[in-house]
């Protein structure tokens, strides 16, 4: 499944703006403040049914405009054309799929996957651990429909737990709401280590190899392994009393990349910590398509900055190798074109648009 055609209305800086695709490579090119990033956002809005940038409606509607709305038409070599219709409002998100109402925008994940490579990538090793439960957790909800009501079923009985211990009635009933998290979180739990192990394979491949050396991705449950779950969590009762949420489960996993001496986080400059995540997302992109045979889209925002010429050039080479679209920026075309002969389509906003700002 791939885009064809992307039209969006109110869409920040643009009152209206048109683009047709490339069935595999297309490459968006302009100056600062074009609208290079916003053209992305809403393949990201037709794709995902919500921003990449900003959670918040007035942030992406174009000033003075009550609302944003993006039609796309998605192509597949079997199953034909489609058309996605996204609206937007401060009051609410309306997701069309052939004129009919699509009442979850996990069921648009499913129908058009969509990974994205965007600025805060070389971030995403060195922020909170929510990022990176993120990353895996929105993997899976392109890949297993159940999993995104699973999530949702441990994330109310979690609210439930934690609102029992704000107001110390968990009493009796703490058993009855452990057992749930335990139930529901150890699936969840099952499904991530799948995830990792994806990546780890890709860690063994030899481009990251040939960069960072030997990589491995150590998953943390968040409980511990040696206690066991419900143990962990049964012997954090009187912790989680005093603090008033509950400190033991899977949303308080994490992940984090070790070479032999240990965690290396902290140790990668901003260039290698893109590469190494482009990295991962080629391998999440990987597993989707084998879960599901569809081959995910990718946007990749501005992936020349930070990077040297050597990481652009293996960057490149692992995008070209995905059998999926793939959707660039970039400030001039040569920063990627003299990288790569794969590139079908070069887009020039600035001759479609000017002065847009985020």
């Amino acid at each position: 499944m791939r885009f064809k055609q992307i039209i969006a209305n109110n869409l920040r800086c643009f009152e209206q703006v048109e683009l047709t695709l490339a069935p595999k490579t297309t490459l968006i090119c302009g100056g600062n403040g074009t609208g290079k990033t916003t053209l992305l956002e809403g393949l990201s809005l037709a794709g995902l049914g919500k921003s990449f940038i900003s959670r918040k409606t007035q942030d992406i509607v174009k000033k003075g405009t009550l609302g944003v709305c993006v039609k796309a038409i998605i192509e597949d070599d079997v199953l034909g054309e489609s058309t996605i219709i996204v609206r937007k409002t401060k009051k609410a998100t309306e997701i069309l799929i052939d004129q009919q109402t699509c009442e979850k925008a996990s069921f648009l994940a499913q129908k058009i996957p969509t990974v994205i490579v965007n600025s805060r990538a070389a971030s995403l090793l060195t922020e909170g651990p929510s990022n990176r439960r993120a990353l895996i957790d929105r993997t899976m909800f392109h890949v297993e429909p159940k999993y995104v009501i699973l999530w949702k079923a441990y994330s109310r009985a979690l609210r439930q737990r934690n609102e029992s211990l704000r107001k110390g009635r968990l009493g009796k009933i703490h058993g009855e709401w452990d057992e749930l998290l335990v139930t529901l979180g150890s699936k969840i739990d099952d499904s991530r280590q799948d995830i990792v192990s994806e990546i780890n394979k890709a860690l063994s491949g030899d481009v990251l190899k040939e960069v960072f050396g030997p990589l491995t991705l150590k998953y943390f449950p968040g409980w511990s392994k040696e206690m066991g779950y419900r143990a962990h969590l049964s012997a954090s009762r009187e912790r989680d009393e005093s603090l008033g949420h509950t400190t033991v489960g899977v949303h308080r996993a994490d992940v984090a990349f070790h070479a032999p001496h240990g965690a290396i986080a902290q140790e990668l400059s901003r260039g290698q910590a893109k590469f190494l995540v482009c990295g991962v997302l080629l391998s999440l992109a990987d597993f989707i398509a084998s879960k599901t045979t569809k081959n995910p889209v990718i946007l990749v925002d501005d992936l020349a900055a930070e990077l040297d010429d050597r990481l652009i050039r293996l960057a490149m080479e692992g995008f070209e190798k995905q059998k999926g679209q793939t959707v660039f920026t970039a400030i001039r075309p040569d920063e990627l074109l003299s990288f790569s002969h794969g590139i079908e389509k070069v887009f020039h906003v600035e001759q479609h648009h000017k002065g847009c700002t985020h």
